[in-house]
């Protein structure tokens, strides 16, 4: 769903989909992290843990200004 920027409702739908890769991102993340503990490797598991630990930059752009923007609502 599109919303022009600046027309009723952007917001709300700026929030839903910030929101919803928020959550993707960190159902990865987490995944790596729980993987990296069920790998017999130790090399292997500290690639996870490295990769797990580069996800979560993008993530924090993102949530950034989904956090500044949290408490705005559409009227």
């Amino acid at each position: 769903m599109k919303v022009e920027k600046g027309s009723y409702g952007y917001r709300k739908v700026y929030k839903k989909r910030q929101g919803a890769m928020i959550f993707i991102f960190l159902v990865a993340i987490l995944a790596q992290v729980i993987a990296s503990k069920l790998v017999a490797s130790q090399n292997f598991s500290r690639i996870l843990i490295v990769m797990s630990i580069l996800t979560v930059l993008p993530m924090a752009n993102l949530a950034s200004p989904f956090l500044a923007t949290f408490r705005y609502q559409t009227p």
